[in-house]
């Protein structure tokens, strides 16, 4: 169950926001075959002036400084061929809809041991792998 928490400085056009986390959300379910029920996507500001990049500060989100931050935390297990498409996928999103250059995006992965996510009642556990 990823969580992808998104972090830019304030946008030009706010309302690109729910576009954009309905564009990754598209991405998680049809690409990499997550259920709705199996992510969370949450999008915050950097108050203006408050992101120091390469000495300089910004008020609102520039083109390719500054950069958009993914913070993905998931349950480990995830096969690494897959974390890193899924990377290359949702910064490639975010590059398109907020017109962002695809260089100037920063993720950054978490992974919880089994058992280190409590959610929905009950403590979650990294999948059984696939021995076929």
């Amino acid at each position: 169950m990823p969580k992808i928490a998104i972090k830019t400085l304030p946008l030009k056009d706010p309302g690109r926001v729910p576009h954009t986390i309905r564009a990754l959300a598209r991405v998680l379910e049809e690409k990499f075959d997550f259920k709705p029920c199996q992510f969370v996507i949450t999008w915050e500001y950097f108050c203006a002036g408050h992101f120091l990049c390469n000495g300089q500060l910004a008020d609102i989100q520039p083109s390719t400084t500054h950069h958009p931050i993914i913070e993905i935390t998931a349950i480990e297990g995830m096969p690494m061929a897959k974390e890193q498409a899924m990377v290359r996928s949702l910064a490639a999103i975010l590059s398109r809809e907020l017109g962002i250059d695809d260089t100037n995006i920063c993720c950054v992965i978490n992974t919880l041991g089994s058992g280190k996510l409590f959610v929905r009642g009950t403590f979650k556990q990294a999948p059984v792998p696939d021995i076929s």
